[in-house]
């Protein structure tokens, strides 16, 4: 899955999925505020008792200022999908066609461009939290 994919392809990550219950997103969005480095999130969280937005999340995260690089992960690419996800404040957004090997390096070169940007610190060790439906 997910964790052992990003674990294995990116060097020195710690990766934590969440997503199988909705105390989970609690405990997303408290990690991903407390310096996680990149957050993934599917569009899309089907959870027991309620569907969760990715961009709802991403939203709340970035009104609390969090400064972790955003992305997000869907089947719905469309141009005016990644215009949605843009606007909620999402830095990246990855089509779910892609395998996990094949998002590994993009997600390492969308986040050095990232790192780089005014604003942001560069961070020698990544650590990833993702949300995503199990």
């Amino acid at each position: 899955g997910l964790h052992g994919a990003l674990s294995r392809l990116i060097d020195q990550s710690t990766v934590t999925v969440f997503g199988s219950s909705l105390e989970e997103v609690d405990q997303f969005k408290q990690q991903v505020m407390e310096g996680c480095h990149i957050a993934i999130l599917d569009q899309n969280i089907d959870l027991p008792g309620k569907n969760v937005f990715g961009t709802d999340l991403i939203k709340e995260l970035r009104s609390k200022g969090c400064t972790a690089m955003l992305c997000i992960r869907s089947g719905n690419v469309s141009q005016a999908d990644q215009e949605l996800y843009f606007r909620s404040g999402a830095n990246s957004v990855f089509d779910k066609e892609l395998t996990f090997k094949e998002l590994a390096p993009e997600l390492g070169r969308e986040y050095a461009q990232y790192s780089q940007e005014p604003g942001q610190h560069q961070m020698p060790r990544a650590s990833t939290a993702s949300l995503t439906s199990v």
